[in-house]
């Protein structure tokens, strides 16, 4: 699974302190789209699966904050953490892409996987599909998936909303393709090609590792929401769906004419801009997101050093298989 797309679904789940939030939208394209390049990843992709695949993690995770000493107690000031927003380059940096691993290991990792799936699939009857075509270029900003719909007007009039809905052209596998990819990501794991998420899930229940509630699940959040809202209800624009609290499209939009999702897309992003509304939902986010961090630094070290034998036999798959990884 492509690793912009695990990091979003970790975005969606909820701390150990609240209830679970899910954007809906994002798993059901998640569930769509099983294309070929699906992996199980390096240690941030592992990370992120694990946690997503099983929100009941968190649930096992109590409150053991430690009680205050009596008492004075000097007061400590630290400042924040803050999202990057950088509209120049299109991307929100957040605390979580730091987990992201190094590029020549991803591009290791990810190709042997590609170069795997490809021959096992192949083996099966489904090569049309599924041919081998070169190293993986993993070139994904950090942050680009981040659920704050469209905010930048290049964006809006080069591709609509189609950005913010995360359309894919992937095939959806049925039938006998899709039992065959589940076999042959199995058989992945058994040569040390990518780690087990049974794992990966046993280590976050060891270590109780939860996740975040992400910006638009919280109250602050949602009244930043509530205000977008208002403002395109100011500019004619129908607002999201009501019934999915945490949207960041437009009703109706998706299937609209793509010079009516321009017109509506300028007026959406004005709306964020005069609210600097991305900017602080990211900031919610890095806030949340940088508290996750520190309070699972050892599920997360624990996860590394699963990844790396699999760093190590990508390496080796691909010597062994004359395949050359820039």
């Amino acid at each position: 699974m492509d690793e912009d797309l695990l990091r979003g679904r970790l975005r969606g789940l909820a701390d150990v302190d609240a209830p679970v939030s899910v954007d809906r939208a994002a798993v059901i394209r998640v569930g769509r789209r099983r294309r070929w390049t699906r992996t199980l990843g390096p240690a941030a992709a592992v990370l992120v699966l694990a946690v997503a695949a099983y929100p009941a993690v968190a649930a096992l995770t109590p409150d053991r904050s430690a009680v205050s000493p009596a008492g004075p107690t000097p007061a400590v000031t630290t400042p924040a953490p803050r999202a990057v927003v950088d509209r120049a380059a299109g991307t929100i940096t957040l605390p979580v892409d730091g987990l992201r691993s190094p590029r020549d290991e991803l591009v290791t990792t990810q190709t042997a996987q590609r170069h795997f799936l490809s021959t096992c699939m192949t083996e099966r009857g489904f090569g049309e599909h599924w041919a081998f075509d070169g190293p993986v270029e993993p070139a994904v900003p950090p942050g680009s998936t981040a659920p704050y719909g469209v905010w930048r007007e290049s964006d809006v009039r080069a591709t609509g909303y189609q950005h913010a809905a995360g359309t894919d052209a992937g095939r959806s596998l049925e039938g006998d393709e899709a039992v065959a990819s589940r076999q042959c990501e199995g058989e992945m794991v058994a040569a040390g090609l990518a780690v087990d998420v049974d794992r990966v899930t046993a280590l976050a229940e060891e270590h109780r590792a939860g996740g975040w509630i992400r910006a638009l699940g919280t109250d602050e959040g949602g009244a930043l929401r509530d205000r977008w809202v208002r403002c395109l209800a100011e500019a004619g624009v129908a607002a999201p769906v009501a019934d999915d609290p945490e949207s960041m499209v437009p009703e109706g939009i998706l299937e609209a004419p793509f010079d009516e999702q321009v017109r509506v897309g300028l007026l959406d992003v004005a709306c964020k801009d005069r609210l600097d509304l991305v900017q602080r939902l990211a900031d919610l986010d890095a806030a949340a997101q940088a508290a996750y961090l520190e309070r699972t630094a050892e599920f997360q070290a624990a996860v590394r050093r699963l990844d790396a034998p699999v760093v190590d036999r990508a390496r080796q798959y691909l010597v062994e298989h004359g395949v050359t990884a820039p």
